[in-house]
Protein backbone atom coordinates (compact mmCIF):
# COMPACT_ATOMS: atom_id res chain seq x y z
CA UNK A 1 0.00 0.00 0.00
CA UNK A 2 1.30 3.43 -0.80
CA UNK A 3 2.28 5.33 2.35
CA UNK A 4 0.19 8.37 1.33
CA UNK A 5 -2.86 6.36 2.40
CA UNK A 6 -1.59 6.50 5.96
CA UNK A 7 -3.23 9.96 6.01
CA UNK A 8 -6.63 8.32 5.50
CA UNK A 9 -6.02 6.23 8.62
CA UNK A 10 -4.74 9.22 10.57
CA UNK A 11 -7.72 11.40 9.59
CA UNK A 12 -10.55 8.88 9.78
CA UNK A 13 -9.53 5.68 11.58
CA UNK A 14 -6.92 6.09 14.32
CA UNK A 15 -9.25 7.90 16.69
CA UNK A 16 -11.09 4.61 17.30
CA UNK A 17 -8.69 1.98 15.98
CA UNK A 18 -5.28 2.86 17.44
CA UNK A 19 -3.19 0.97 19.98
CA UNK A 20 -4.91 2.83 22.82
CA UNK A 21 -8.59 2.51 21.83
CA UNK A 22 -8.69 -0.69 19.74
CA UNK A 23 -12.47 -0.51 19.27
CA UNK A 24 -13.76 -3.81 17.93
CA UNK A 25 -10.35 -5.31 18.76
CA UNK A 26 -8.91 -3.56 15.69
CA UNK A 27 -5.56 -1.79 15.98
CA UNK A 28 -4.64 -0.21 12.67
CA UNK A 29 -1.46 1.44 13.97
CA UNK A 30 0.35 -1.89 14.08
CA UNK A 31 -0.94 -3.04 10.68
CA UNK A 32 1.78 -3.52 8.09
CA UNK A 33 1.37 -1.68 4.79
CA UNK A 34 3.00 -4.69 3.10
CA UNK A 35 -0.20 -6.56 2.29
CA UNK A 36 1.49 -9.58 0.73
CA UNK A 37 3.72 -10.11 3.78
CA UNK A 38 1.57 -12.88 5.25
CA UNK A 39 -1.96 -14.26 5.08
CA UNK A 40 -3.10 -12.70 8.38
CA UNK A 41 -2.14 -9.21 7.17
CA UNK A 42 -3.86 -9.76 3.82
CA UNK A 43 -7.02 -10.95 5.60
CA UNK A 44 -7.06 -7.85 7.81
CA UNK A 45 -6.68 -5.63 4.74
CA UNK A 46 -9.53 -7.53 3.08
CA UNK A 47 -11.71 -6.77 6.11
CA UNK A 48 -10.76 -3.09 5.83
CA UNK A 49 -11.61 -3.09 2.13
CA UNK A 50 -15.00 -4.62 2.81
CA UNK A 51 -15.79 -2.30 5.73
CA UNK A 52 -14.95 0.89 3.84
CA UNK A 53 -16.46 -0.28 0.55
CA UNK A 54 -19.76 -1.20 2.21
CA UNK A 55 -19.94 2.12 4.05
CA UNK A 56 -19.72 0.39 7.43
CA UNK A 57 -16.60 2.39 8.26
CA UNK A 58 -16.25 5.10 9.20
CA UNK A 59 -19.52 5.06 11.14
CA UNK A 60 -22.20 7.51 10.01
CA UNK A 61 -21.75 9.71 13.11
CA UNK A 62 -18.02 10.14 12.43
CA UNK A 63 -16.20 12.32 9.90
CA UNK A 64 -16.54 10.68 6.46
CA UNK A 65 -13.80 10.03 3.91
CA UNK A 66 -14.10 12.36 0.93
CA UNK A 67 -15.18 10.61 -2.29
CA UNK A 68 -11.84 11.44 -3.95
CA UNK A 69 -9.80 10.00 -1.06
CA UNK A 70 -12.07 6.99 -0.76
CA UNK A 71 -11.82 6.19 -4.47
CA UNK A 72 -8.03 6.50 -4.50
CA UNK A 73 -7.67 4.44 -1.33
CA UNK A 74 -10.02 1.63 -2.42
CA UNK A 75 -8.53 1.51 -5.92
CA UNK A 76 -4.99 1.10 -4.60
CA UNK A 77 -6.11 -1.35 -1.93
CA UNK A 78 -8.01 -3.57 -4.35
CA UNK A 79 -5.06 -3.62 -6.76
CA UNK A 80 -2.70 -4.57 -3.93
CA UNK A 81 -5.11 -7.29 -2.79
CA UNK A 82 -4.94 -8.88 -6.26
CA UNK A 83 -1.13 -8.87 -6.10
CA UNK A 84 -1.15 -10.27 -2.56
CA UNK A 85 -3.59 -13.03 -3.54
CA UNK A 86 -1.28 -14.10 -6.37
CA UNK A 87 1.83 -14.04 -4.17
CA UNK A 88 0.28 -15.76 -1.17
CA UNK A 89 -1.50 -18.47 -3.14
CA UNK A 90 1.60 -19.49 -5.09
CA UNK A 91 2.98 -22.78 -3.81
CA UNK A 92 6.27 -22.35 -5.65
CA UNK A 93 5.37 -25.01 -8.21
CA UNK A 94 4.98 -27.70 -5.56
CA UNK A 95 1.85 -29.79 -5.99
CA UNK A 96 0.59 -31.30 -2.78
CA UNK A 97 -1.13 -34.62 -3.27
CA UNK A 98 -3.92 -35.60 -0.96
CA UNK A 99 -6.44 -38.39 -0.78
CA UNK A 100 -10.09 -37.88 -1.59
CA UNK A 101 -12.62 -38.87 1.01
CA UNK A 102 -15.45 -41.25 0.00
CA UNK A 103 -17.90 -38.50 -0.87
CA UNK A 104 -15.34 -36.59 -2.96
CA UNK A 105 -14.31 -39.80 -4.73
CA UNK A 106 -17.92 -40.72 -5.55
CA UNK A 107 -18.65 -37.20 -6.82
CA UNK A 108 -15.52 -37.20 -8.97
CA UNK A 109 -16.26 -40.57 -10.59
CA UNK A 110 -19.86 -39.48 -11.18
CA UNK A 111 -18.71 -36.22 -12.79
CA UNK A 112 -16.10 -37.94 -14.98
CA UNK A 113 -17.96 -40.99 -16.29
CA UNK A 114 -21.54 -40.51 -15.16
CA UNK A 115 -21.64 -43.57 -12.88
CA UNK A 116 -22.25 -43.28 -9.14
CA UNK A 117 -20.04 -45.95 -7.48
CA UNK A 118 -21.28 -47.82 -4.41
CA UNK A 119 -18.49 -47.16 -1.90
Amino acid sequence: MPKEHLEVFENYCFECHDSFSEEGNVNLEDLSFTISGDIATAERWNQILNAINSGEMPPKKEKQISPKEKTAFLTDLSEQMVVARKLLSDSGGIVTMRRLNRREYANTIDALIGVRPDI
